[in-house]
């Protein structure tokens, strides 16, 4: 490895440059991203609670942002608040505004995004139409290999308990 041309200190001829930003394909790139990100949305004002979440309160306002690799999902009790962000964001990076996202990683109402995900799951292998049991059987109930119909292909059952 040599000294790029135009850069060549003619003291210090063994040494190299420094490179500070990530390449693509690294395995150093999305720490470099989420670092670089959360230093700026840190001085944007914003707290951080964990790894992908930042909240920000202004007086009575409330900005949530919860990030997923290079997503960012922006949630606020005002719309202009949430629009200047944006703007602010917008200043330092790249961004492209999905405006109302249809799905995002996990911080979805989990009760709503569950019962879909199951129904859709279930739907798949035309198991909708089952009946539903309760959980948990009486401990002298004995279990026959032959009771009731099997099933033709024993891999779907198993995909929907995968899944689920």
């Amino acid at each position: 490895m040599s000294q790029p041309p135009g850069f060549v200190d003619p003291t210090r001829l063994e040494h190299v440059c420094l490179l500070k930003r990530s390449l693509y394909g690294l395995k150093q790139a999305p720490q470099i991203w989420n670092n670089y990100l959360t230093v700026a949305l840190l001085s944007l004002g914003f707290f951080k609670t964990d790894r992908s979440l930042f909240f920000k309160y202004t007086g009575e306002k409330k900005l949530f942002c919860p990030i997923y690799v290079d997503d960012i999902l922006l949630m606020g009790s005002d719309s202009a608040l949430v629009q200047s962000l944006i703007t602010q964001l917008q200043n330092k990076f790249a961004v492209r505004d999905l405006r109302n996202p249809h799905t995002f990683w996990a911080p979805k109402c989990m009760d709503e995004c569950w019962v879909a995900f199951a129904t859709r799951e279930i739907s798949g292998v035309q198991m909708d139409s089952c009946s539903n049991v309760s959980t948990g059987a009486s401990p002298s109930t004995k279990l026959s290999f032959t009771k009731g119909s099997q099933f033709n292909d024993s891999t779907l059952y198993l995909s929907v308990v995968g899944a689920l």
